[in-house]
């Protein structure tokens, strides 16, 4: 995607794995860089 874009996520650690949570930021920054992200998670592996 080589669009811009502000991307909102609500639970994005709802049902994944503590591993998957870890890398899941990551792989979303490298799959969209144009992107800004916006997410909101429970979880301390994302923050």
């Amino acid at each position: 995607m080589e669009e811009e874009a502000v991307i909102l996520i609500d639970e994005l650690d709802l049902h994944l794995h503590p591993k998957w949570q870890k890398e899941i930021v990551a792989d979303l920054k490298r799959t969209f860089p144009n992107c800004q992200f916006i997410i909101s998670t429970h979880s301390p592996f994302i923050i």
